[in-house]
């Protein structure tokens, strides 16, 4: 009987060829020319192995013919398992195939269930890191807004010449860490008011009765007020409210407001 595995083997050193050499000639891959050569016919489906066999022996010149008929009347002799060198699965496959009696798409069908089980995981953790990493910045805004101050702040005065109403508002959706102080002015009759916002030069406003005026300042505002024709006096050193020669004198501050008085 024939033993093709041999045959081809003897053939190919009788001529000096390498491995290489035959796939060069055939593109039978390196590997399964060595499973032709070691009788291994069980790497890839039938009609691949005849193919294998056909370009091989004719790249040795060898009778093609001869060896398809000692493979296909079962002749070849069969290379016990353990003489056989440990095999990869092969690039080339068709469904089904079977290497060293492992099913290719067993394989494959055990390897996917844990590469979709680790997806789904690791999106999961990110998730559950993503939705707590935004509840803690939201919460340190709440903090930083809500703990220092309250949300409203305001303060008014009602005199005779003029109803004064300032206010801090501060929103509890609001990013504004400092927010500005409001200022508005109702004439009761006809003033003149000098007013410095921030400590920048004072000016004048005249305003008649019913009349309103808001100002917006950083920090706070320095105030005089007078019906209108009165004569100018100077301030008073201390700051606080007057009502000397029909004039009224008012600071008002963010510090004056938190601690709900003006001066």
């Amino acid at each position: 009987m024939l033993d093709i595995g041999k045959t081809l083997r003897d053939k190919r050193k009788e001529l000096g060829r390498s491995l290489e050499d035959i796939h060069d000639d055939t593109r039978v891959s390196v590997q399964h020319i060595q499973f032709l050569e070691q009788n291994n016919f069980t790497f890839l489906p039938e009609t691949y192995v005849k193919s294998f066999l056909k370009n091989v022996s004719e790249s040795l010149g060898l009778n093609a013919t001869e060896i398809l008929e000692n493979y296909q009347a079962g002749n070849a002799e069969v290379v016990h398992e353990e003489d056989q060198p440990e095999k990869p699965v092969p690039e080339e496959h068709a469904p089904g195939q079977t290497v060293q009696g492992t099913s290719v798409i067993a394989i494959t069908q055990q390897k996917r269930p844990f590469l979709e089980w680790g997806l789904g995981l690791g999106a999961f953790a990110l998730l559950i890191l993503l939705v707590f990493s935004y509840v803690q910045f939201r919460s340190q805004i709440a903090i930083n807004i809500k703990g220092s101050r309250p949300a409203f702040q305001t303060t008014a005065a009602h005199l005779d010449l003029a109803k004064i109403n300032v206010r801090q508002v501060v929103p509890h959706d609001s990013l504004t860490i400092d927010p500005p102080l409001e200022l508005q002015v109702t004439a009761l009759t006809d003033i003149s008011l000098w007013l410095s916002i921030d400590s920048l030069e004072s000016a004048k406003h005249s305003l008649a009765a019913r009349q309103s005026f808001v100002w917006i300042a950083r920090n706070h505002f320095e105030m005089t007020l007078s019906q209108a024709g009165t004569a100018e006096s100077g301030s008073d050193s201390s700051g606080t409210a007057q009502a000397d020669s029909g004039m009224v004198m008012l600071s008002i501050s963010k510090k004056h407001l938190a601690d709900g008085r003006s001066k």
